[in-house]
């Protein structure tokens, strides 16, 4: 780098001027005050709600487990596609409420329009006429949110839920209104993804996941029931596991209207 790009890019990375004198403290500070720095460490915290109010990332113990370990390996040769965010504002966190007194006879709700009208239903319920345009505002800047997610540049936290079969990830960014666990419910609804990561030679669609955070981002793995039996059952029964799993066959968030997660 020539000197004048040096000193150019002290604007951006005001850090480095520190840098340049010696100044150690000076450098802690300034990259402390950082966006970059900021929006980095806020990628890199975990928002998985596991228990009783605890965040922790997903499946702490996956690297105990050979098969498990090795597949993450694997994984992080395959080749990324990059998608854009999961759904549309209506399936972000919006504000709805679960949907206690929906008829169990009719399809899972689960289209933008349905989702939209229960959404502003309530909202103008609780808050008044008003609450319809602050909803049209926030969605406008969901729109606008999501792209700056897919394109603009800066750290995100993701999400990436493999396919073995394919030999191929899909990698999803967690936009505005999102969790990463809210992402990994919608994409493994959406799917389908195919193959058992752990190698076993089960290559049919798969409908759990194991779901493990690895720093900014969380590796969605698919696996047959016969090795989630063979954890649970077999080689492993008498040693337990800190896992985390997404089961597809659970379709709670279906058909209570993909609500809020603060309500879950």
């Amino acid at each position: 780098m020539s000197a004048a790009a040096w000193r150019a890019s002290f604007a951006k990375y005001p850090a480095l001027g520190f840098v340049r004198r010696g100044d150690w403290s000076g450098m802690s500070a300034a990259m402390n005050r950082s966006s970059v720095v900021e929006q980095t460490r806020a990628a890199q915290t975990t928002d998985h709600l596991r228990r009783r109010g605890e965040f922790r990332r997903c499946s702490p113990d996956a690297r105990l487990l050979p098969e498990l370990s090795d597949a993450l390996d694997r994984a992080r040769e395959m080749p990324v596609e990059h998608c854009g965010v999961p759904g549309s504002f209506w399936y972000s966190n919006c504000g709805r409420r679960i949907q206690k007194d929906r008829d169990p006879a009719r399809p899972a709700q689960g289209y933008d329009d349905q989702l939209k009208a229960i959404t502003v239903e309530q909202a103008i319920a609780e808050h008044g006429a008003q609450a319809e345009l602050d909803l049209k505002r926030r969605e406008h800047e969901y729109n606008v949110a999501a792209g700056v997610a897919e394109y603009g540049g800066s750290p995100i936290a993701t999400v990436i839920v493999y396919s073995p079969s394919g030999g191929v990830g899909y990698e999803y960014p967690v936009a505005q209104g999102w969790t990463r666990d809210r992402v990994v419910r919608r994409v493994t609804r959406s799917g389908p993804f195919y193959g058992c990561a752990l190698d076993c030679g089960s290559d049919g669609r798969m409908d759990t996941f194991v779901k493990v955070d690895c720093g900014a981002v969380r590796r969605v793995l698919p696996i047959c029931s016969r090795c989630e039996d063979r954890w649970r059952l077999g080689d492993y029964a008498h040693v337990y596991y800190d896992l985390d799993f997404e089961r597809v066959w659970d379709d709670w968030h279906q058909a209570t209207g993909w609500p809020d997660d603060r309500f879950l």
